[in-house]
This record gives C-alpha cells, sequence and structure tokens, in this order.
C-alpha cells in the first residue's frame, strides 16, 4: 500500500461528495458531529491513493461546471 499525502482520515463535510464517494464503492468508517457546527455530520474515510485519486477527480469535475 502507498503512503498519502496527509492524514491517515479524510472527513467528508459535504453531502453530494459522500453520494459521489459512495457510487464510487468507498465506504466511510464512521460518522460524528461537525466540530464547528454539532447539528451537522461528518463522515470519516480512511485515506487511501484511490481515495485522493477519487478526491481529486470529483474536484476536477466541479471545478469544470462552475465556468
Amino acid at each position: 500500500m502507498q503512503p498519502t499525502k496527509s492524514k491517515p482520515y479524510y472527513y467528508c463535510k459535504r453531502l453530494r461528495l459522500l453520494d459521489y464517494l459512495i457510487r464510487k464503492g468507498f465506504r466511510a468508517v464512521g460518522t460524528m458531529p461537525d466540530f464547528n457546527n454539532p447539528s451537522y455530520k461528518v463522515w470519516k474515510f480512511e485515506n487511501t491513493p484511490e481515495l485522493e485519486q477519487a478526491l481529486a477527480e470529483y474536484f476536477a469535475e466541479r471545478a469544470g461546471n462552475e465556468r
């Protein structure tokens, strides 16, 4: 397994991103209240090179759609 660029976990705060990751086959390892706003949840994913690639693809698609 290759090392990741950052921390061992990725915390997802965006519902659309969560949906995207689930459709790509990723599963959250847990949920917790958002530190900044406890009324919201965040989803915890293990940070792997595959997850980082999916995140890069998601944000590239989003940047392309905003133009």
